[in-house]
């Protein structure tokens, strides 16, 4: 007799038969997968999206252009003729802006009171200026321009005072905000104060820290080194209140919640003696090669005090740091100060006198990471009618900036100057290990010069031969292209175009009376090097005064973006 089939049993065979049946689909399936191959999923099962390119119509920037420049003590003697201000300073903003399809709208920072009415600018082609009568803060300079077509803004702030302790031009130009802002240059030594401005304009509330650094190493601040900058104002503060005493400085400002502008304010007064005021604006961030270039330089003795300079810190280790002086034809060699041992945090400034008089740029290169700046001072005259004031003096700081291989630059001219620009070709890329010194002849002296042009035209393994690496646009304050002119230059030449030259050298087109309004560089896409340029001003009428502007290079355009459908939109995050 057959023993029963208990219930038990039935459920054990059909699980069995179950897992066989499973088995078989899973060897069927991966049998089918191994056949099919590639060819499954190249039908598109899992691909992205192909998207559609959607054409960008219009792009926007912002720039910031600084507030004028103020005494540090406004006080009133009474007699507004033995006061440190006898004339009032007049500041001014200039735009230019480029194309038809440019519309930039200026709106005054607040101060914690109410702000200055709206102006608006309106581009042409090939470009529009507008002179502005600044008020007594920071502005925002929003644009609209068209996208992918070379349109864009550019502006400067200028603050001229003929006589007093604010003796001398303050100018620059208005700058991209961003969260990190290294500003080397300034100091707040007996005679010194420097100003810190820090500017939000956009619609959100900024938190920007401070960080500072001296001869002596970082600094411990005396006050408070975080800031709250509401949307749409500036904040103001005395560096001297935070660090008193301090021959040189270096500032960095970084910023969350929102892209913030910061600026010092530079004066020195010797006595009675205006020493000069500027600006010190940002410069590029910590780096193994620095880049400054422009430096307009007196003549003078190894040893004279406050004529040029190069400042430099190294913020996160001790570095070697080599320092080049390039001019127009090669290498001036620093006696005693091509390089420079740096203690990390220590501040350390490098004299560049005992060079011959001209203009140059320097190339600092070092084995960590360093932030670099310059200073340099030019002489005026003093004024027969006022002894006691003695010779007054005018300073300009100049920030490190590396050129753009494929972006035009340009700068405006501040209302009332003469300009020169100042160019230096140097390899697209280069850092502390690029060998440099073997690519430019070495000039000792006038002599040497001569000699080392002669070895440099009979040896074919040395030349150095100029090309082609842009070219300089100027445009007129009725907003026509004056003049253009190729710029040559051989790698790590410095040279200099005198714009009131090149303008009277264009007569013959009828331009003979224009009046400068701003100047663009165009670099060729073709240039084995890239130039890094700057504007140096001096205003008519004052003598000695100087400013050196840095070119604004517009935002990277955009001719179409695509949107696609995102296959993992509303699914969570693995």
């Amino acid at each position: 007799m057959s023993p029963r089939t208990t219930p038990e049993r039935r459920l054990r065979r059909r699980s069995a038969t179950r897992a066989v049946v499973a088995s078989l689909a899973v060897v069927a399936v991966t049998g089918s997968l191994a056949a099919f191959g590639d060819a499954l999923w190249s039908a598109g099962a899992l691909d992205v999206p192909a998207g559609e390119q959607v054409a960008v119509e219009a792009r926007t920037a912002t720039l910031v252009c600084p507030a004028p420049v103020t005494l540090a003590d406004p006080g009133t003697t009474g007699d507004s003729e033995f006061g440190s201000t006898p004339v009032e300073t007049a500041s001014t903003l200039q735009v230019a802006a480029f194309g038809a399809a440019t519309t930039s709208v200026l709106s005054p920072l607040s101060t914690g009171s109410a702000s200055g009415a709206e102006r608006t600018v309106q581009g042409a082609d090939p470009s529009a200026y507008a002179l502005l009568e600044q008020s007594g803060s920071a502005e925002a300079v929003r644009s609209t321009t068209s996208a992918g077509d070379g349109s864009d803004t550019s502006a400067s702030a200028s603050s001229l005072t003929t006589s007093g302790d604010l003796r001398g031009l303050a100018a620059a130009s208005c700058a991209a905000p961003g969260v990190d802002q290294w500003l080397v240059g300034g100091g707040t030594e007996l005679g010194s104060s420097s100003r810190l401005t820090l500017a939000n304009p956009s619609r959100t509330p900024a938190t920007v820290t401070l960080e500072l650094w001296g001869p002596s190493g970082p600094i411990d601040p005396a006050g408070p080194t975080t800031y709250l900058v509401p949307p749409g104002e500036q904040v103001s503060t005395l560096v001297e209140g935070l660090a008193a005493q301090q021959r040189g400085i270096v500032v960095r400002a970084s910023s969350t919640g929102a892209l913030v502008t910061a600026t010092l304010q530079h004066s020195v007064l010797d006595g009675l003696t205006a020493r000069g005021v500027d600006l010190v604006v940002a410069g590029d961030a910590p780096a193994t090669a620095q880049v400054l270039a422009g430096l307009t330089v007196e003549a003078s003795e190894i040893g004279d005090d406050d004529v040029a300079s190069v400042r430099l810190l190294a913020p996160e280790g001790d570095a070697t740091a080599t320092i080049m002086v390039l001019g127009a034809d090669g290498q001036r060699v620093l006696r005693g100060a091509q390089t420079a041992d740096l203690v990390a945090g220590t501040v350390t400034d490098v004299s560049l006198s005992g060079l011959p008089a001209g203009t140059y740029s320097v190339v600092v290169q070092s084995d960590a990471p360093v932030v670099a700046g310059a200073v340099t001072t030019q002489t005026g005259k003093a004024d027969r009618d006022e002894p006691l004031l003695g010779t007054p003096v005018d300073r300009t700081w100049i920030a490190s900036q590396r050129g753009s291989a494929t972006s035009p630059s340009s700068v405006v001219l501040p209302d009332g100057s003469q300009g020169t620009v100042s160019l230096v070709a140097l390899p697209a890329e280069v850092d502390g290990s690029t060998d440099l010194a073997d690519q430019v002849p070495i000039v000792y002296d006038e002599e040497a010069a001569a000699d080392a042009a002669d070895d440099a035209a009979g040896d074919d393994s040395t030349s150095w031969d100029p090309s082609t690496v842009g070219t300089l646009e100027v445009y007129g304050t009725d907003g026509r292209l004056i003049v253009d002119q190729d710029v040559e230059l051989a790698v790590g030449q410095t040279t200099t175009v005198d714009l009131a030259d090149l303008v009277e050298s264009s007569a013959a087109r009828g331009d003979d009376d224009a009046e400068i309004g701003a100047v663009r560089f165009v670099p060729d896409p073709q240039a084995s090097t890239v130039a890094a340029w700057v504007l140096t001003a001096r205003a008519s009428g004052v003598t000695g005064s100087i400013s050196t502007l840095l070119p604004t290079v517009p935002s990277a355009a955009q001719d179409a973006i695509v949107v696609r459908r995102s296959p993992t939109v509303g699914l969570p995050r693995s």
